[in-house]
């Protein structure tokens, strides 16, 4: 219609439905709108974006999918991996069944998807995932919508939300596989896959040969992965998830700070590598790469072989096992492995087999194994034991007190110990005169190299870590009537104080136990009582110095909860209950208050001992403890040593004790008033006020708040692990509580400089 005018408003209505198509059109093909070389779609969060590119030094063509906004292009999936484009000719395209479909110059098809469904009005959308899929435009953006997904055909990049896995009722897998090289992204030699027979577990393979495990999953992670694993910031913005039923099993992982962007990529070369990237850099860290050592290879060490990064040679026999070959053995040959010193019980007539645990391992092989959710440990042990075949079992979930049964059939392979942290407990099949059976029972006896308490008639070493297999994990045992000759028949002489079960002596054994010498212990109690009255000694407990004593006290705390074959509750952590050496070696003492803790839960008592102020609520309240039980008395104890200050002995107006004081100053920022005055000149507050974010972290009010020692110890030695914020500690409101409960006895330093607990109010 000639001179007709349209008005202003219908052009706006035009102008903005024009915006909302382009907008709509940026993360998508369709029918109608194909994709040619040069140009690209990005997700509506401009995260990824998809195109065509050449890798490397290649000048063949590929569809791939990239990040965004990182520089240097970092490609994360690849279509057409296998048949490349020579040209830059090529589109991809949308049929209307629903198919996306790769052709060159002359129209040939390079490469296509398939789906089993059909679309009326198909999308290819790319989501801020990086996941590519293909719907109905109406269907909601739900995976049993799609008709095809990207993330159903990993290249050598496992991303956030990516299974790897399979389903048992299609038959497809889900599996990470390298590029042949920087400049072919074509499958490669490695693949990186969870392993569905028996129990299922990841390997990293080079074709058909396991190079590395990571374990069966323990309900927490893999048993074989590092605990934090690996230690970083990252890690504490990803939850891991697997899930095993009769239909699928798989594995995946989320990351739930949407500032780090994070992959796993399986090099040409045969390494998986997490990455990480954050706003700070926008560059890649990489996080942690396996195999990165002889103890990452798979079977390193043999059929009961054990691997020990920290040992000199790394490979080494189980206790009650020994070389299969000795003569290789000592080669360096371990392929071999190992062998029982005393054949099973079953293989003689009328013999009996038990068990023995094995702490902190990752737990071996399982492709010869079953499993089943409902059993209990005992069930799981009867169950074992009534079968001539079964050589170990194992909680299948670790998680609160454990449940499930794993059992092992045939000979166990690629065991390795962890002495940072992770891993879990086994127990091997043994003959019964090799076996112990360690439940239900109070530990009485403690580290002999510090004291020993003469009122049972069975003791126990309490082995520190060590660099070599002669000291081993396993804690000896001693009859009463060796212990009676290494204290002269517990002479006064030996007697070193009177400790809350009875009088503690000095031993000194001469055979089969390392030679102990007379070295002085002081009592870090006495430090409390004598040197931070001394201005002048006062200045011995330097910075440096209060680090050593606060490290080594949590790395002895660890040993007892994870590394120990068994698992000890100190319940009495305290100054006084720590020696210092003449090197000012911390060494943890008086054990007459411990006991040995199966799983990982809390158990009850009617009997609660130990001292006010160090007590964690839980137990002094319900009776409740716990290994946060003992990361509560760290706590108090770490506090201590920053400030200078006694907790039961603290006297301030404002506050009931030493925690409410610590906790007024730390909401309020002013955390560093809390240091002693003699570090006025130490160099480093920002390091100072990371330690008191980790004390406060200990004595949090709820045990589940708090930390496990493993994770204290990762933060004490590593910078970049990333510490929540506290929340409030346990301490009471009402002063006349401390003047009702505790009951105060002076300080005792022994002739020998070394303090033995007082039972105070227990």
């Amino acid at each position: 219609m000639e001179g007709f005018a349209i008005p202003p408003l219908c052009i706006l209505s035009l102008l903005v439905f024009s915006i909302l198509i382009t907008s709509y059109a940026v993360d998508t093909i369709t029918t109608t709108k194909s994709l040619a070389d040069g140009e690209t779609i990005v997700s509506s969060g401009g995260i990824f974006e998809l195109g065509f590119f050449s890798p490397g030094n290649s000048t063949n063509r590929y569809v791939g999918i990239w990040y965004k906004k990182i520089p240097n292009t970092t490609v994360v999936w690849v279509a057409n991996r296998e048949t490349p484009l020579f040209d830059k000719a090529g589109v991809l395209k949308l049929t209307s069944p629903g198919i996306l479909v790769l052709v060159n110059g002359t129209n040939d098809t390079i490469w296509y998807t398939k789906t089993s469904r059909s679309a009326q009005d198909p999308v290819a959308q790319l989501f801020d995932s990086g996941n590519m899929v293909v719907r109905n435009s109406d269907d909601e953006k739900k995976a049993e919508n799609f008709l095809w997904q990207s993330f159903d055909y990993p290249g050598n990049t496992l991303l956030p939300g990516m299974k790897l896995g399979k389903n048992f009722l299609t038959g497809q897998e889900w599996y990470i596989s390298s590029w042949k090289s920087d400049d072919d992204p074509g499958q490669g030699a490695f693949t990186y896959v969870l392993d569905t027979h028996g129990y299922p577990q990841i390997f990293l393979r080079n074709g058909a040969t396991d190079l590395y495990g990571l374990g069966p999953w323990n309900g927490l992670k893999f048993s074989g992965v590092q605990n934090p694993a690996p230690i970083s910031r990252f890690y504490y913005d990803v939850s891991f998830n697997y899930d095993l039923n009769t239909e699928v099993v798989y594995y995946t992982y989320e990351v739930s700070n949407s500032s780090v962007v994070s992959r796993s990529v399986l090099s040409h070369e045969g390494y998986m590598t997490f990455w990480a990237s954050f706003d700070q850099t926008r560059s890649w860290l990489a996080i942690g790469s396996v195999p990165k050592a002889r103890c990452a290879r798979y079977a390193s060490c043999g059929s009961y072989g054990i691997c020990n990064k920290n040992n000199s040679p790394e490979c080494g026999c189980w206790v009650k096992f020994m070389p299969k070959n000795p003569k290789e053995w000592k080669l360096h040959d371990w392929s071999n492995g190992c062998v029982r010193e005393t054949p099973l019980s079953f293989q003689q007539e009328g013999g009996e087999d038990g068990f023995v645990m094995y702490s902190g391992v990752k737990l071996p092989d399982t492709r010869n194994s079953s499993f089943d959710r409902r059993m209990s440990l005992e069930e799981c042990r009867r169950t074992c034991l009534g079968n001539c075949s079964c050589t170990a079992y194992a909680n299948l979930d670790i998680r609160e007190a454990g449940s499930g049964c794993l059992l092992w059939f045939g000979d166990l392979i690629d065991i390795k110990e962890f002495i940072e942290g992770g891993g879990q407990d086994i127990y091997v099949r043994m003959a019964s005169s090799e076996s112990v059976n360690v439940a239900g029972k109070d530990l009485l006896s403690f580290d002999l190299g510090t004291s020993i308490g003469a009122n049972n008639t069975t003791m126990t070493e309490a082995s520190k870590i060590q660099n070599s297999r002669k000291k081993e994990v396993d804690l000896p045992r001693f009859n009463f009537a060796s212990v009676s000759a290494a204290t002269d028949n517990f002479s006064d002489a030996n007697k070193l104080g009177e400790g809350g079960f009875g009088p503690v002596y000095k031993v000194r054994f001469t055979v089969g136990v390392e030679h102990r010498t007379d070295d002085h212990f002081f009592n870090l109690a006495c430090y409390f009582a004598i040197v931070f009255a001394d201005p002048i000694k006062h200045g011995i407990l330097n910075w440096e110095l209060r680090l050593k004593i606060i490290e080594g006290i949590a790395q002895g705390l660890l040993y007892l909860h994870e590394y120990s074959r068994l698992r000890i509750i100190h319940r009495d952590l305290k100054a006084s209950n720590i020696l210092l050496d003449k090197d000012m070696n911390p060494k943890i003492s008086d054990f007459g208050m411990a006991r040995i803790f199966a799983g990982n839960g809390s158990q009850a008592t009617k009997r609660i001992v130990g001292t006010y102020g160090y007590m964690s609520p839980e137990y002094g309240l319900k009776g409740l403890f716990s290994v946060k039980s003992d990361v509560f008395s760290f706590g108090v104890l770490f506090l201590e040593i920053l400030s200078g200050k006694r907790n039961t002995a603290f006297h301030d107006s404002d506050s009931l004790d030493l925690l409410g004081y610590a906790w007024d100053l730390w909401k309020n920022d002013r955390g560093l008033d809390l240091k002693d005055p003699i570090l006025e000149d130490m160099s480093s507050t920002n390091m100072l006020l990371r330690y008191i974010n980790i004390g406060l972290l200990c004595v949090q009010e709820s045990a589940a708040d708090r930390p496990t020692m493993s994770i204290v110890v990762s933060m004490l030695s590593n910078e970049l692990v990333l510490l929540p914020s506290p929340k409030q500690p346990a301490f009471s409101s009402d002063r006349s509580v401390l003047d009702q409960t505790s009951h105060k006895r002076p300080q005792i330093c022994s002739k020998n400089d070394v303090t033995i607990s007082i039972l105070e109010a227990r």
